[in-house]
């Protein structure tokens, strides 16, 4: 059915425009956990900061059913983009280190 096709394609497309829009705040949203990350380093606070991430849970699971999303599916969402964040600020963390070894070392070299 031709009519069929069309519908399912053009919605499709929407779909496909969701998404690109989806990985694009997915992106930002670790861009800004790296900044995170960075701020940490530099006052020597740990990665996992366990009150945060519990109020951020509940807070999207409130949220859950009235966007019409089950539960179950909010918090794995969550908890991957959290573990997501976690790698990006670890490698900033260690990544920061890593720099200001180099420094040191050069600076041992002069």
């Amino acid at each position: 059915n031709l009519y069929f096709n069309e519908q399912v394609e053009k919605l499709r497309k929407k779909i496909d425009e969701l998404d690109s829009e989806l990985l694009g705040i997915v992106s930002e949203r670790m861009r800004i956990a790296r900044l995170i990350g960075y701020i940490k380093k530099q006052n020597q606070v740990t990665i996992l900061q366990s009150n945060r991430y519990d109020e951020l849970l509940t807070t999207r699971l409130a949220s859950a059913l009235a966007l019409e999303l089950t539960p179950e599916f909010v918090k794995r969402l969550f908890e991957n983009l959290h573990q997501e964040a976690i790698q990006h600020q670890d490698f900033v963390m260690n990544l920061a280190e890593f720099v200001f070894l180099r420094e040191e070392f050069l600076e041992q070299g002069k």
